[in-house]
Order: structure tokens, then sequence, then C-alpha cells
């Protein structure tokens, strides 16, 4: 099974990387505003337009899709056997506040 890290752009924007290639996978997002009642989701970092949401309220769901990428594939490795410099303890609260953070972006919290 493939393993991911997150990485560093060099300007505090997290970056989702794959062990072994180095290949980048994805960036995170952010909800942003269009002025009316649609939702507009950018890149951080490059501030690229990623999608428009047609209702407002789909846009926090789409934003946190990179959370929640990162949030499952620490969940995963957790289950597969201990992290590497992590207890058993501090690798589970590390994958349930990422988990809990994934989930109250995507409710728009």
């Amino acid at each position: 099974m493939k393993k991911w890290y997150e990485g560093n752009t060099g300007n505090d924007q997290g970056l989702i990387i794959e062990e072994g290639t180095g290949r980048e996978i994805m960036k995170k997002w952010y909800e942003g505003n269009t002025g009316n009642d649609q939702g507009l989701i950018i890149e951080e970092g490059t501030g690229k337009n990623i999608a428009v949401s047609y209702d407002k309220a789909d846009a926090p769901l789409i934003a946190a899709a990179p959370d929640m990428l990162e949030a499952c594939i620490f969940a995963r490795e957790c289950a597969e056997g201990p992290i590497p410099g992590m207890s058993l303890t501090e690798a589970h609260k590390k994958a349930c506040s990422m988990l809990d953070g994934a989930i109250s972006k995507a409710k728009g919290n």
C-alpha cells in the first residue's frame, strides 16, 4: 500500500506527498466567496480556483476534501500498525484530531 505524508510548500501551506516518489497528491483547499449564492473553492498557496459550487452550502464539503483524504490516509496507516516516532496513544489522538478537523471543516464550522 502506498503511503503519503503532509509536506510543506515553504510558505506554511499544506501539501500531500506520496512517500518514495515525492509526487504531489493534493494541496489544501479553502472556501472562498463569490459575492452571490455560489461557493468558490480555492487552492492554498496558489490561489487557483478549484471549483464553483452552485449552492454555497456545498462549498465547505468540497473544500474539506483534501483534509478528509489526509485524515483517512493517516487513520488507515494507524490501523495497519505503529507509526514511527509515535506512541499508539499519540497516533490515535492525532488521527481523531485530523478526522474531527476535517468533519468540522466539511460542516462549515
